[in-house]
């Protein structure tokens, strides 16, 4: 879950409540994403964008999110639990409906009381689905005593762009300029000359994009990838696509953050180290001095990738143990 971070948002199905001597559990309905904005700001949990909720809660292809919500018995919220429906490939036939646990607040003068694992089986026990989520230590810890479990360690991995200029010998010309022809030579032993690999922007997914393999548990196809990133209300992502003789073969997916790429998703159905090599260059010529990718069940090591220290992971609940593959676009954060 991002950031500790209904009846389902849909008219026409009432709400199933549960009470308690002080609280009750509810789910919201697409009329009440107002009171959810409101809530959120009340209690400092910044949205960036006026656009925010309705982008990630109503525009999702995937389906409108389900949120959960505790009131005390004065009627004001205490807590709010949201999950988005995604679709999981468990094999190259089946998929399966599953949802990502997004967004948890309680509220500040509820905390202390236990209201959150309250929050987490209720929901649990209502949808019914596997879910998986993407939480802080804090929220993971109560979530695994929730009777939920650890999925998958989140994986980072690292490419020296241009390690000259993140190195203590940066200020000295002569130097950073060795390190970064040692890094280029670096990128050019791990990985196979481009080719005919060309690299161009992408304004919009098409249909082609989505059928390339991206190896991932969750699905991924145009309208995801359109929703995910060129319709992001608040974030800037550079969309890259890999062609060989005129054919879409793959996609890069980054955020640059001042000196380095924070990547999202890279997929290539051939030539996969060729078209790395492509966006590695790319990000050469940008002046980023290394690359970052986060990953789940991935091994970036065949693409010269060095492996870094695990610090968060994935959570899940009655979630498939087959095929988990997951990159940060399979999050929230962001």
């Amino acid at each position: 879950m991002a950031s500790g971070k209904n009846s389902i948002i849909s008219s026409g199905i009432p709400a199933r409540v549960i009470s308690s001597i002080e609280y009750s559990i509810m789910e919201f309905s697409e009329k009440d994403i107002g009171e959810v904005e409101k809530y959120f700001e009340e209690n400092n949990f910044i949205l960036k964008d006026k656009k925010l909720l309705e982008w990630k809660y109503l525009r999702n292809p995937g389906g409108k999110a389900r949120i959960f919500v505790m009131r005390n018995e004065k009627g004001k919220i205490q807590g709010i639990l949201s999950y988005l429906p995604r679709i999981y490939r468990k094999s190259n036939l089946e998929r399966i409906n599953v949802v990502q646990a997004v967004d948890a607040l309680i509220a500040p003068e509820a905390r202390g009381k236990a209201l959150y694992p309250k929050i987490i089986k209720h929901s649990t026990k209502e949808m019914k689905i596997p879910i998986y989520g993407f939480p802080n230590k804090r929220a993971e810890q109560i979530e695994v005593r929730s009777g939920w479990e650890i999925l998958s360690p989140i994986d980072s991995w690292f490419f020296p762009v241009k390690i000259g200029d993140i190195t203590f010998m940066k200020n000295i010309l002569l130097a950073r300029g060795i390190m970064n022809f040692f890094s280029k030579i670096y990128m050019k032993h791990m990985l196979a000359r481009k080719g005919k690999i060309e690299i161009r922007g992408i304004e919009e997914f098409g249909a082609e994009h989505g059928m390339v393999e991206s190896g991932l548990s969750i699905e991924r196809n145009a309208a995801f990838l359109n929703w995910r990133y060129i319709q992001n209300p608040f974030k800037k992502y550079t969309c890259l696509e890999f062609r060989k003789l005129g054919k879409i073969i793959g996609y890069c997916v980054f955020f640059i953050d001042v000196n380095k790429a924070d990547i999202y998703e890279f997929a290539a159905c051939q030539n996969q180290k060729e078209c790395m090599r492509a966006a590695i260059e790319y990000f050469w010529e940008k002046k980023l001095r290394y690359a970052i990718f986060k990953t789940a069940g991935m091994n970036f090591k065949i693409f010269g990738f060095m492996k870094r220290k695990t610090v968060n992971n994935i959570i899940s609940c009655e979630f498939p143990k087959i095929h988990l593959a997951f990159s940060m676009g399979d999050s929230d954060w962001d």
